[in-house]
């Protein structure tokens, strides 16, 4: 069965149209089914409905022509081949037909079957092989704006001949002057301005902080294709489990040397609670068995410190711990409650331990035990690091804000600043385990850091090599209840 066409006429003359009819009548081997109007709305209604195989368009419609009928239909986005007919074939029209999307034109004086016939063939055939090229290169399209990458080509000169829409953005967020995709961008200028090997792939980083890869493969015509990848997730995956390898081998490395810590802590005033009772044992003592008992209540009691510090922590980073929201009146007293245990050390050395608690101050909320235990902790700390004959300075002072700052300050060796932060890592010291200077489990600073945040309050640590340290725990306004000063004044 011979194949059909479906082929739309616009002609505004009938005779002309009847000529037409019988040359495509004449066509051997072939089926046409003719439409013909000769009304310019008219046909482009049909066009726009669809359906047709092909449409000879007379170069006049009316008050219209053929090469306007081109233009609007392709603007409109019709498919249907267009084959301009007319009956002064002047190459100037010829052109113009052409430039409008025409497939062909045809001079009305010389048609014939066999011309209508292989004008008709070649149009449909390059009309499809035009829609499957559209819809392969609309494929192309789609696939490398979805690819994920940023890719481009250039041509054997450098010069860019396509992007995709990830390519452009990346050079926009490079936010370099004078390179931009459609700024006469180049591949020499990408490899100078990002100075990168295009033999090898290489890292970019963006000023909003993201990471691209940028990757250039050479074709064998020349020229090249370059990928821009976006390693942002990559990279923040890499620096994170970097991170936390770090992590994991600063925590085993901390317990290992707490073990360490806590077996010089528990064993040397273990050997002097054991000697001290065999001596007393024994019967042959020759000191004075008060003395005995003192050295065994001093080596128990710092057992004991040593094993609160350590049930406090655990509480604390299992979250069992809770603090309780109570008024404090008597600060001063709570303040020499703390300073108790290192009255006696700080005495032995000459360090004058000294307090003063701002007049206008009531009280403060917070947690009793747990401001107390905080005190103790940086009050041991002040007097340990402290030189003999030195000065520990505790004190409560208020803020124009109406915050508080609690401190404690000493005149000791001090701390490198860019130390400080190991201070408050659990089973942390600045001293090698087994040739250090001061004794400690490593608690005591992490426990203050944890009681601090318990308490909504900040931690922030002073310090100077040589000069001393001062630790500053600055109380929220709503934890501070004062008096007027005149009030203070007279109190």
């Amino acid at each position: 069965m011979a194949d059909l066409w479906n082929v739309l006429l616009v002609e505004d003359d009938e005779d002309d149209y009847l000529i037409t009819r019988e040359f495509l009548e004449e066509i051997p081997g072939r089926r046409v089914e003719l439409k013909w109007v000769d009304c310019y709305d008219d046909a482009m209604a049909l066009v726009r409905e669809g359906g047709l195989d092909i449409c000879l368009v007379d170069y006049r419609i009316g008050g219209h022509t053929g090469l306007e009928f081109l233009a609007n239909a392709k603007s409109e986005g019709a498919g249907v081949p267009m084959v301009l007919l007319t009956g002064v074939g002047h190459r100037d029209i010829d052109v113009a037909a052409a430039n409008a999307g025409a497939a062909d034109f045809l001079d009305k004086s010389e048609l014939s079957a066999t011309m209508l016939d292989r004008t008709i063939r070649y149009a449909i055939a390059n009309a499809k092989s035009m829609r499957a090229l559209a819809e392969k290169t609309g494929f192309l399209e789609t696939t490398l704006e979805n690819t994920g990458a940023g890719i481009a080509a250039f041509d054997a000169n450098g010069d860019l001949t396509m992007s995709n829409q990830l390519f452009g953005t990346f050079f926009d967020r490079l936010g370099i002057d004078g390179l931009s995709v459609g700024g006469g961008i180049s591949l020499d200028k990408i490899t100078s301005v990002l100075d990168v090997d295009i033999d090898d792939p290489a890292s970019v980083i963006l000023p909003d902080g993201g990471a691209f890869e940028l990757r250039v493969n050479f074709v064998p015509s020349g020229g090249a294709v370059v990928f821009v990848i976006d390693i942002t997730e990559q990279k923040n995956l890499e620096t994170a489990m970097l991170q936390a390898r770090n992590e994991a081998e600063a925590a085993s490395r901390a317990k290992s040397a707490f073990l360490s810590n806590i077996s010089h802590e528990l064993r040397t005033p273990l050997h002097s609670i054991i000697g001290y009772s065999d001596l007393i044992l024994s019967g042959t003592c020759a000191l004075d068995p008060k003395d005995c008992a003192d050295q065994i209540h001093e080596s128990g009691t710092h057992l004991l410190g040593v094993i609160e510090s350590m049930l406090s922590f655990s509480k604390l980073e299992s979250g069992e711990y809770s603090c309780k929201a109570e008024h404090i009146f008597e600060i001063r007293e709570l303040f020499e409650t703390a300073a108790a245990p290192v009255r006696e050390p700080a005495f032995r050395r000459g360090i004058d331990i000294d307090i003063w608690v701002e007049p206008s101050i009531v009280s403060i909320v917070g947690d009793q035990r747990a401001l107390c235990q905080m005190l103790g902790n940086l009050l041991s700390n002040a007097v340990e690091f402290s030189a003999d004959g030195s000065q520990v300075d505790v004190s409560l002072k208020l803020l124009e804000d109406g915050r508080a700052t609690l401190s404690v300050r000493d005149y000791g060796i001090g701390m490198d600043p860019d130390k400080v932060e190991r201070v408050f890592v659990p089973f942390v010291q600045l001293d090698d385990a087994l040739d250090r200077s001061h004794e400690g489990t490593g608690l005591g600073l992490p426990i203050v850091k944890a009681l601090v945040a318990h308490h909504k309050a900040d931690l922030t640590v002073e310090t100077v090599p040589g000069e001393g340290t001062s630790v500053i725990i600055t109380l929220p306004a709503s934890s501070v209840e004062t008096c007027p000063a005149s009030e203070a004044q007279v109190a």
